[in-house]
């Protein structure tokens, strides 16, 4: 049986191996990856990748798989490989908090306030 905090750790020792991610909660798991998203969205706006005035989340998809962005290409197991409706449940929540966050982030200005 797949468990989603342990994936989730290990997804974030995966992008970070020199941090310790033991005792991560989901909320926190949230934050990091958000933290890191926004983080990787700035890269791809400096590379040219994404332009500075995309107005949302769902716009990235033009330029690039939004949908990695946190780190999400690190996920150990995919909630089609089990009939776990919780586990489901929490990668669909962790994933939508995070994609409605950086989403709100983005329409508050984050990309435009960022040092570019």
């Amino acid at each position: 049986m797949l468990n989603f905090m342990d994936d989730l750790r290990t997804m974030l020792s995966c992008a970070d191996p020199n941090c310790d991610f033991s005792a991560t909660t989901f909320e926190h798991g949230i934050e990091i990856v958000v933290r890191r998203a926004t983080e990787e969205i700035i890269r791809d706006v400096r590379k040219g990748i994404v332009p500075a005035n995309v107005p949302d989340f769902s716009a990235l998809h033009d330029y690039v798989d939004a949908n990695l962005y946190g780190g999400a290409d690190y996920w150990p197991n995919m909630p089609s490989e089990t009939d776990d409706e919780q586990y489901q449940n929490a990668f669909c929540r962790f994933w939508n908090t995070v994609q409605d966050t950086v989403d709100a982030w983005i329409k508050d200005g984050g990309i435009r306030s960022s040092k570019l």
